[in-house]
């Protein structure tokens, strides 16, 4: 009984111990933030990106190697779903078109972005594309204005910015846009009601003939289901499209097309304009200020 009372006090004593340990924790070294940039006034691009990022807290990368030490690259093909080798990139090289791109990152793009929008990092590229090879003698190429990585966002056609005419840069723009604002407006619930205004019209088909399945829409002008002309609509029919492509052109419409000129031409479709002024309202909901694009 003296031995078990012995090794109780005993326990007792280290539990207490312990105890008294773990309520002063001592502080973590502080960790160093490898996407901060730092000055380098001898490198005009460096330079650059530095006071961007004093300004916005936002990195801009020309390379893959975010630090030297420790060594910390970047890989624009691993993503929210995991990694990849699908997409081939390249990134800009030439100073002049480096700077043009920091230039565009900072006043054409950044001003419409709120926080939600906002990616954690811009990494300035020449190329991105896709190769599928059918065969050794064939294969098809895909290029592509943007690669979304997990912690980057990578545009590219950089050393093209400044010879783009204004026709040119609007569309482009809207291309970046567009990669930016999908995925947070269909995650934040604002599109409801712009989705289910053209829900019963998905996938199907218009044609002068019988309406005899749940495939097939009564043949009348696409924009009284509500949606946008794509040029492919015929006097024989013609398909309509799927959400995603429904989001899609409608804020290809509202990035490239001024309202007078969207209603010179949907004006007199009730559907449309109603998911027109319903995605307008979203956007500006999510943070992105239609003024400043």
């Amino acid at each position: 009984m003296k031995t078990y009372l012995k090794y109780s006090v005993v326990l007792l004593f280290a539990v207490l111990t312990a105890c008294k340990k773990d309520s002063m924790p001592e502080a973590s070294a502080p960790v160093l933030n490898n996407y901060g940039r730092m000055d380098n006034p001898s490198n005009e691009v460096d330079h650059q990106i530095y006071l961007f990022y004093q300004e916005t807290k936002v990195p801009v990368f020309y390379s893959d190697t975010i630090s030297t030490n420790p060594l910390n690259v970047l890989n624009l093909n691993y993503q929210l779903a995991g990694p990849s080798s699908s997409y081939i990139y390249t990134y800009a090289k030439k100073k002049a078109d480096l700077l043009s791109g920091i230039a565009f990152v900072k006043n054409q793009l950044l001003p419409a972005l709120g926080p939600k929008i906002k990616p954690y990092s811009f990494s300035l590229l020449d190329t991105v594309k896709t190769v599928i090879v059918y065969s050794p003698d064939y294969s098809f190429t895909t290029n592509y204005n943007v690669l979304p990585g997990l912690t980057t966002f990578g545009i590219a056609g950089i050393p093209r910015i400044a010879t783009m005419t204004p026709a040119e840069l609007v569309t482009y723009k809207a291309d970046i846009f567009i990669s930016l604002l999908t995925s947070p407006l269909n995650s934040s619930g604002l599109l409801k009601d712009f989705s289910s205004a053209s829900a019963g019209f998905y996938s199907k088909y218009a044609y002068p003939g019988a309406v005899n399945n749940d495939f097939y829409l009564e043949f009348k002008d696409k924009r009284e289901y509500g949606f946008i002309l794509d040029g492919y609509e015929s006097e024989y029919g013609y398909s309509t499209p799927t959400e995603f492509t429904d989001l899609t052109q409608f804020l290809t419409k509202v990035l490239t097309t001024s309202q007078a000129d969207f209603e010179a031409v949907y004006g007199n479709y009730p559907l449309v304009m109603s998911k027109y002024n319903l995605l307008k309202e979203a956007l500006t909901t999510l943070g992105f200020d239609l003024t400043k694009i």
